[in-house]
């Protein structure tokens, strides 16, 4: 299952749960044109993660969030309102 997208330099990597990585010949913006937005989120301009891929929000100095594969991303400022508003008891 899907986790998460995140860009690097000209191309877009798909993570799994297994942590598994796959090339994804979409960008990130054609990508938040076409997922639901009821299920996937943009965490900064280089990655969208699956809302209930999201196991815990970090917020010490800078936002990010932890996903069920272990990876953590950081949240960017333009998008820490609506991450914040998945999870408003956090």
């Amino acid at each position: 299952e899907i986790v998460c997208f995140i860009s690097k330099q000209h191309y877009t990597s798909l993570f799994t749960e297994s942590s598994s990585e796959y090339i994804c010949g979409l960008s990130l913006n054609h990508l938040s044109q076409r997922l639901d937005p009821n299920h996937f989120v943009r965490l900064h301009r280089n990655s969208i993660v699956r809302t209930d891929a999201i196991t815990a929000i970090l917020s010490k100095n800078r936002m990010a969030v932890t996903l069920r594969n272990g990876l953590t991303l950081p949240v960017s400022r333009n998008h820490r309102k609506r991450v914040r508003g998945l999870f408003p008891n956090v």
